[in-house]
């Protein structure tokens, strides 16, 4: 069964869930965003965590991964720049999680 990967980048917490085409949840980890200059750790933090829930569903396909984030989003750099509530200048989303899963990644505002 094909599943998508979900992130949402808030200022307190970031959420990741990998989810059915159907739209069941699968499993979803809640963690607090780091409060640092630089946004590296939390990228990583994401990955791993997404990682760790797609290994613990091996039958399940993941085909893309959708990300939501406060702030100005320039979608076709898929950075977040300058997010509201967060220590960050810009977070760079759709590079490095396409390199480590390599499959497409969206970036939108959690505004749509």
């Amino acid at each position: 069964m094909r599943v998508a990967g979900a992130v949402d980048i808030g200022g307190t917490n970031t959420r990741v869930a990998l989810i059915r085409e159907a739209g069941s949840i699968l499993d979803k980890i809640s963690f607090k965003t780091p409060v640092l200059a630089d946004s590296k750790p939390l990228i990583e933090q994401i990955i791993s965590h997404l990682k760790r829930i797609v290994e613990q569903a091996p039958l399940e396909q993941m085909v893309g991964i959708g990300v939501s984030g406060a702030g100005p989003v320039n979608m076709k750099e898929g950075v977040i720049k300058n997010p509201p509530n967060m220590s960050y200048n810009e977070i760079p989303v759709t590079v490095p999680l396409n390199a480590a899963f390599n499959i497409p990644v969206v970036l939108f505002n959690d505004c749509k």
